[in-house]
C-alpha cells in the first residue's frame, strides 16, 4: 500500500481504483475480478464485485450503486462508474489501498459532487433565475409550472443541481 500513489482529496489521501487493480494484479497475476450488475431501474444502477485469489477462494466483496443524472459524467456512464466503484471498494476490503481509507479517489470525488448539488441557492442564484423567468413569453406558467415541477413554494427551496437544470432550460 506504501507504493500506491494517492490523489489529495481535501487534506486527506485517496488511492485511485486503477492503482487498486495494479496492486492486486500484482499479488495475485491469476486472481479474478467478478463483477455483476444488481439491479439497473429507474435510473439507479447497483454492482456487485468479488474478488478472488489464484485458487478461487472469495477474498472480499464490494457493493457500489450510482444515479443516472447525479453527474455530468454519469448522464452517460453512469453504468462504468457504478461498476468502477464496486471494483474499488472490493479491493479496498481485500486490503488494498486502504492505508487511509476504503472508500477510493474516485469514490470520494463522486460523493463531494452530488453534495455540493445538493446544496442551496443563493438568494443571488433566485435573483438571476427570476429575472430570466420575467422574459419569458409565458413567465407566469412557466413559473408555475417549475413549482409544481419541483415540487416547491418558492425559488429559494431549489438545490444549485436544480438551478443548473433550469438555466439549460431556459
Amino acid at each position: 500500500n506504501a507504493a500506491l500513489s494517492t490523489v489529495d482529496i481535501k487534506g486527506k489521501e485517496y488511492i485511485d481504483v486503477s492503482n487498486r487493480v495494479k496492486a492486486f494484479r500484482m499479488c495475485y497475476p491469476g486472481g479474478c475480478i467478478e463483477t455483476e450488475m444488481v439491479s439497473n431501474e429507474n435510473g439507479l444502477c447497483i454492482f456487485r464485485a468479488k474478488i478472488f485469489n489464484e485458487e478461487g477462494k472469495l477474498l472480499a466483496t464490494g457493493t457500489a450503486y450510482e444515479k443516472e443524472s447525479s453527474s455530468f459524467i454519469n448522464k452517460t456512464s453512469y453504468i462504468e462508474n457504478c461498476e468502477t466503484s464496486a471494483v474499488g471498494r472490493a479491493l479496498g476490503m481485500a486490503g488494498f489501498g486502504i492505508d487511509t481509507s476504503i472508500a477510493s479517489a474516485e469514490e470520494v470525488q463522486n460523493a463531494i459532487h452530488q453534495q455540493d448539488d445538493m446544496k442551496p441557492v443563493t438568494k443571488q442564484n433566485v435573483n438571476v433565475l427570476q429575472e430570466l423567468i420575467k422574459t419569458l413569453p409565458e413567465a407566469r406558467a412557466f413559473y408555475d409550472n417549475l413549482l409544481m415541477a419541483y415540487n416547491i413554494t418558492d425559488l429559494a427551496q431549489l438545490t444549485a443541481k436544480q438551478y443548473g437544470e433550469i438555466l439549460i432550460e431556459i
